[in-house]
């Protein structure tokens, strides 16, 4: 008959297994919920944004045309001379994103980013059948190419 302490290494053993085999899976699963739970963003061509709706993606483009709206303030960074181009992709600053522009020096945006090559990331979204992405604060926009001329 087996002794009770070779009954309780066996347990003991078994127990270590099953703890391991738990903390294993756990992390597994943590991991892999943690890819799928922030998927990088695809990067696109300003183009063919209007594919890509609904979709987080990162965007580059050299802004063609800017529009400081006001009744609600807003402004405007498309990728297109004409912003109701099916090509274009407009860059949206509501009016509550303005004041942290303002905060950091930017207090003309349209000024600031008419003519440059900028990079943003963000979910590609349809208002009046134009395709936007929305920037919340300046840290959103990054400047790729600095130089106002083509």
């Amino acid at each position: 008959m087996e002794s009770l302490a070779n009954r309780m290494e066996r347990r003991e053993a078994l127990w270590n297994s099953v703890v391991l085999a738990v903390t294993v899976l756990g992390i597994t699963t943590t991991n892999a919920f943690a890819q799928t739970a922030a998927p990088v963003p695809k990067s696109i061509a300003a183009d063919q944004a209007r594919k890509h709706v609904g979709d987080r993606v990162t965007v580059q483009f050299k802004v063609l045309h800017t529009k400081a709206a006001k009744e609600p303030d807003r402004v405007y960074l498309d990728s297109e001379k004409d912003y109701r181009d099916p090509r274009n992709l407009g860059v949206l600053i509501e009016a509550d994103a303005l004041p942290s522009f303002a905060k950091v020096g930017i207090k003309n945006p349209a000024a600031h980013y008419d003519g440059k090559t900028i990079r943003i990331t963000g979910n590609l979204f349809l208002r009046d059948d134009n395709v936007f992405i929305r920037a919340k604060a300046p840290g959103d926009i990054k400047i790729v190419d600095d130089k106002s001329g083509g």
